[in-house]
């Protein structure tokens, strides 16, 4: 199993020398009850953890003469919301969309490239959208303030409880299943 949690830059060296059993502790006194006590159970087997620094950003163009970047070569995700891999596969599917054709017709390398261009300028909205939202969460829960002291330990009860109503359904939805339609259609 692996687990990811988001920690607040140069924190890392404070939690690792606390050791592993009370990092997981930590881990479980924000989890489900049951996936609390696995932690807890198996404090004593985890294996040493890493850092991995996350950025979130997308290169200036995906295309040039010749070249398309997508997925992690156009654009890295945020790991939250989960949607690096989403965001990836609906890259391609545009990709396909707009590629094919042109490689089907035979076309000149001018048309494949403004395929290729075509491919970026209707992503990178969607794109860009997605990656704002994930810039939102760690902002708010890592923020070094009283009211989050607060907040956070209700913010579990909160979001199982409906209280967001179908706004936060909604916001849910469109992170989860997309900001663009997008449909493979060759």
């Amino acid at each position: 199993m692996q687990i990811g949690w988001i920690i607040a830059k140069g924190k890392y060296g404070e939690l690792r020398e606390r050791g592993i059993p009370e990092l997981l502790d930590r881990m479980a006194a924000h989890a489900s009850p049951d996936f609390a006590e696995h932690l807890r159970r198996h404090r004593n087997d985890a294996v040493q953890p890493f850092l991995l620094s996350v950025v979130s950003d997308r290169a200036a163009h995906w295309s040039r003469p010749g070249l398309l970047l997508i997925g992690d070569a156009a654009h890295t995700m945020s790991p939250v919301g989960a949607q690096g891999l989403n965001i990836a596969i609906r890259d391609a599917i545009v990709a396909a969309n707009h590629l094919v054709p042109a490689f089907e017709h035979g076309a000149a390398p001018d048309a494949i490239d403004a395929a290729a261009q075509r491919v970026e300028t209707e992503r990178l909205p969607e794109v860009v959208e997605i990656q704002n939202f994930q810039a939102v969460p760690p902002r708010f829960l890592l923020r070094n303030a009283w009211w989050t002291r607060i907040v956070l330990p209700w913010l579990p009860y909160v979001l199982r409880s409906g209280i967001t109503g179908t706004r936060g359904v909604a916001l849910f939805r469109r992170v989860a299943f997309g900001v663009t339609d997008v449909r493979l259609t060759v």
